[in-house]
């Protein structure tokens, strides 16, 4: 039965604290359930500012609801953070919306939710006030060593901090123990440093994320081969350096690669097609064209520093290579634009891989290739299809 509250107080748990700490599954409704929550969160991390955000809630419940329809909610993100807290928030945020049919709200935080989120619920209730809770000692907080170490929580910072010298020491121990030249180990932290410069890092750990073999599924047979061969293009390159004492030779077993390739990338397309997401089968079929032609130029280079091959052979690949980048990217391009124009996107909302929310659709430019976007304030914006990642459910997200 639907309630009517003329009144949502909302606190924002971003990062789902309340579940990594106290194991309590949100949205919280109520003073009950949100007094229990702040109260378990605040034992099981007393430093937590959380906590304090739902007590200040309750404490503005107490004084309102004296006088006013009023009710209280926590909603809850994802220790992720980025889209998937916002995309969390925000079905909670309009099954409550759904239930309640409020008139306005008051919006509290720590004030890290506030540039996502804010957008998410102006957009759909009238706020009457933003409320920042700040511990009294944050100043003291706020020192360095504790900015830091609350950076190094964060996987993007950790791996920044601590990854990159791990990853120096472990090349450089690799180099000692099986006497390879240094010059190598700098050849190799130099194209991890590029990879990591043109994103392939975060790339290369969402692939990673994704090999998960579920034999309920009919896309993880090919998944699971990709694996074994993955694992066998280890031992074969293991096996060649041993035998040569060349990290050349070693890098020769990189020639199998494709056949893992072809086997992940058709696990990927087979998810796709059962999904009848079109946009992320051109997805994958266009990683799958950039990483064979990244993989021929690699390999050519190999095979002419061994003088197995020619520079004129390795210069023709680079050509031949360039020139089919430059025309799958066009094709794909051409391809994924005429998908989006056949969708029917008006109202769905845009949500920014950096920005967060973004607006509703409006329309789409079709002549130059535009979504016509209206933000919550009112301003219409175009943004070229070309960011548009993924289409699911009444959501886009892109590349913004």
């Amino acid at each position: 039965m639907e309630k009517s509250k003329k009144k949502l107080i909302i606190c924002v748990d971003i990062d789902n604290d309340l579940y990594e700490k106290a194991k309590i599954v949100g949205p919280l409704i109520g003073r009950k359930a949100n007094l229990e929550g702040a109260v378990q969160l605040a034992l099981a991390d007393p430093e937590e500012v959380d906590s304090n955000v739902i007590f200040y809630g309750i404490k503005i419940y107490d004084e309102l609801s004296e006088s006013e329809e009023v009710e209280i909610v926590t909603l809850t993100g994802d220790k992720r953070l980025g889209i998937t807290a916002n995309m969390i928030i925000t079905e909670q945020l309009e099954k409550i919306i759904q239930q309640y049919k409020p008139q306005s709200c008051i919006f509290i935080s720590d004030g890290r939710a506030d540039e996502e989120i804010l957008p998410i619920v102006k957009s759909r209730v009238k706020i009457d006030v933003v409320k920042i809770v700040v511990m009294k000692q944050a100043k003291e907080l706020e020192k360095t060593y504790f900015v830091l170490l609350e950076k190094l929580r964060d996987p993007y910072y950790s791996r920044i901090v601590l990854g990159i010298p791990a990853l120096l020491i472990l090349l450089y121990s690799l180099a000692a123990v099986f006497s390879i030249k240094l010059e190598y180990i700098a050849i190799l932290f130099s194209l991890y440093l590029i990879g990591k410069t043109l994103g392939l890092e975060d790339y290369v750990i969402s692939i990673f994320r994704e090999l998960k073999v579920d034999f309920h599924r009919l896309s993880s047979f090919p998944i699971f081969l990709s694996i074994l061969i993955i694992l066998g293009i280890i031992i074969v390159g293991i096996d060649n350096y041993l035998q040569s004492s060349s990290i050349l030779s070693a890098l020769k077993s990189l020639s199998y690669l494709p056949f893992a390739l072809i086997f992940l990338y058709i696990g990927k397309i087979i998810d796709s097609v059962e999904a009848k997401n079109k946009l992320d089968l051109l997805k994958f079929s266009r990683f799958f064209v950039s990483i064979m032609i990244i993989w021929t130029i690699m390999i050519s280079v190999i095979y002419w520093l061994l003088n197995e091959k020619g520079i004129e052979i390795v210069v023709d690949n680079i050509i031949q290579m360039f020139g089919l980048s430059i025309v799958s990217f066009y094709s794909f391009a051409f391809i994924k634009n005429r998908v989006i124009e056949s969708m029917d996107l008006e109202n769905k909302e845009v949500i920014g891989t950096i920005s967060g929310y973004i607006g509703k659709v409006q329309g789409i430019n079709k002549k130059n290739n535009l979504l016509i976007i209206k933000t919550p304030l009112g301003q219409v914006i175009q943004i070229n299809i070309d960011f548009v990642s993924t289409i699911k459910d009444n959501r886009i997200i892109i590349n913004y």
